[in-house]
């Protein structure tokens, strides 16, 4: 550990080069991407970022093959020669229009921003398909859901909810900016969905220079979303 945390002082202090290949969900890109784009170059300008963004199973994959240096996931199943550690805890909420909950009877539940798990089960939703991590976990905590259509993009999937009659149930990161005041949020309640975001890498020992600054400034910019409530609906776990 102390020569982990050698390494850590050294990356900041010196002017670091090099080559990090790093792994997003579509989720987390949106909220991490461009602050740690902005740190990086300030901290570490010589430092080349490879970031990839896409499903959670592909990054697994691209871990488990060496591809990738870091990346955050959505599982802790993955070889064991990797070091993972618990990042964030995120909420799930059934997310619609309005007037979409109201057609269904959720008046209530607007009032309380709160949806017991039994009341999702008539609304017709749009999920990522069924090898995604997030499906697999809905389906095994609320169990059968009524799945209209089958989207892993993020943005086209939340802007199905803006122009079709359409609900979805995903963490509350998902709502960006551009549609938080034209969706309501209901927290998924008994039982409650929470998902956990997990950071993996090579054992620190292994890792260059260049790919602990990385990891350490990861850490920073998920820590400063969180407490600026710019990543909603979370819990820091680090």
């Amino acid at each position: 550990m102390r020569q982990v945390n050698f390494a850590v002082d050294a990356a900041h202090s010196a002017r670091l080069s090099g080559h990090v290949s790093l792994g997003f969900p579509p989720t987390i890109t949106a909220l991490i991407g461009i602050p740690l784009m902005k740190l990086m170059s300030e901290r570490y300008p010589d430092i080349r970022l490879e970031i990839v963004e896409t499903l959670s199973g592909n990054l697994i994959q691209s871990i488990n093959s060496r591809q990738l240096d870091i990346a955050i996931i959505f599982t802790n199943e993955i070889d064991k020669q990797w070091s993972i550690q618990p990042l964030v805890r995120e909420q799930m909420y059934l997310m619609a229009r309005k007037e979409v909950l109201e057609k269904y009877g959720l008046s209530e539940c607007i009032k309380s921003g709160i949806i017991q798990s039994q009341q999702i089960g008539d609304i017709p939703l749009v999920l990522p398909r069924q090898r995604h991590s997030l499906r697999k976990l809905l389906e095994h905590k609320i169990g059968q859901l009524n799945v209209v259509y089958e989207i892993d993009g993020l943005h086209l999937l939340m802007d199905s909810l803006i122009h079709l009659d359409l609900a979805s149930v995903r963490p509350g990161s998902a709502c960006l900016q551009e549609y938080k005041h034209k969706l309501q949020l209901l927290k998924v309640v008994d039982p409650e969905v929470e998902r956990i975001n997990y950071l993996v890498s090579l054992a620190e020992e292994e890792l260059s220079p260049a790919a602990l600054a990385a990891k350490s400034a990861i850490k920073a910019c998920v820590k400063e979303l969180i407490q600026n409530q710019i990543w909603p609906c979370s819990e820091i776990i680090l």
